[in-house]
């Protein structure tokens, strides 16, 4: 890995880590089992199984991991319910990412809005019997073959909890119609699992016509949005208070007045004046993995002259992967207090 990427992954390591990025992303959590540790380790392994993911503006990363946080939909796993895309803005001539929502993260959602009695969706191939009937008589039949025909359709059926029902049926021309205007359609899963995008879409368009929850219809305006290289900005407003046009970063720390600090309190105390936190800086986000528990690894974003000035300050003499929560909360409170006192000198 070339200095450009290390740099920049310790970059969106110190993000991610921020504790103010960590209670964004606690606060949007739904109730669904996911925690805002696994889901910051998804992204860790996301970077890791893609590293052009790296190339991307930190912000935008940020943004994906908020609005799939805010879905409840684990982002680059097996489960296949969304995927974060590294697409380049040719006009702005920045890397971005995109986050697509899969096709079992929307049936995850309809199922959770409390609605729907059943959903399915289905690709018809060559061969199978497939016929339809719109107007006041509407119904769906297909009967699958043995046969593994090129897919002429995809259809998605679903009947709600009052008894009615309703179905799409897309052809193959339409969905392709589709793939041409996402940004993503050389890349990721319209690639890698092209039945399954055909499912989705159709998924989608039927959840355009549904009765659903607040939350399913902002994932579909997110999907949208996302796939076609919109912004979803104000879907992230009104998800929480934040300008997400603008990175979020460490208030600046007057690093020779603080390097002349740190120095001294270690001499006072008899270390060296070049030691740090007590485990060997690694170029990347892996550490925060496996290493250190998410509390310990926020403290990584502290600068080194900060957090030995600290820790003296307080009397704690533990290095970083020895302290308990309740110690990183009290050195990352009184870290940003000596901050804050160094600007306002």
């Amino acid at each position: 890995m070339n200095k450009e990427l290390i740099t920049k992954k310790k970059k969106i390591k110190e993000l991610l880590l921020n504790p103010a990025s960590l209670k964004q992303l606690q606060m949007v959590l739904p109730d669904v089992g996911i925690t805002k540790e696994r889901m910051v380790r998804l992204m860790f392994s996301a970077l890791n199984q893609n590293p052009k993911l790296l190339e991307a503006t930190p912000n935008t990363l940020f943004n994906s991991m908020i609005l799939a946080a805010s879905l409840g939909l684990e982002p680059n796993t097996p489960l296949g319910h969304s995927y974060l895309i590294p697409f380049r803005d040719r006009k702005a001539d920045i890397m971005t990412v995109q986050f697509i929502i899969g096709y079992k993260g929307f049936l995850s959602l309809a199922r959770r809005s409390g609605e729907i009695a059943f959903i399915s969706s289905h690709v018809v191939r060559e061969g199978d019997a497939f016929d339809y009937q719109y107007g006041t008589e509407e119904f769906l039949k297909h009967i699958p073959s043995d046969s593994e025909g090129e897919i002429t359709h995809a259809y998605c059926v679903a009947r709600l909890k009052d008894g009615s029902s309703a179905f799409e049926i897309m052809t193959r021309k339409q969905i392709d119609g589709i793939r041409a205007r996402s940004m993503a359609r050389n890349s990721g899963p319209w690639v890698t699992d092209y039945e399954q995008m055909c499912r989705k879409t159709t998924i989608r368009r039927l959840m355009n016509y549904l009765p659903l929850s607040i939350e399913v219809a902002r994932a579909v305006a997110i999907d949208g949005k996302q796939e076609i290289g919109e912004s979803a900005n104000q879907e992230l407003a009104d998800i929480i208070d934040v300008d997400f046009a603008i990175e979020a970063e460490e208030k600046s720390v007057e690093k020779s007045k603080l390097a002349n600090m740190a120095k001294e309190a270690n001499r006072n105390s008899g270390g060296s004046p070049t030691e740090g936190k007590g485990l060997a800086p690694e170029p990347g986000v892996e550490i925060a993995d496996d290493t250190l528990t998410l509390a310990q690894a926020a403290l990584d974003a502290i600068p080194e002259a900060l957090f030995i000035v600290t820790k003296k300050r307080l009397g704690i003499k533990k290095e970083i992967n020895q302290l308990t929560d309740e110690e990183c909360l009290a050195i990352n409170k009184e870290a940003n207090r000596i901050a804050d006192s160094e600007n306002n000198a």
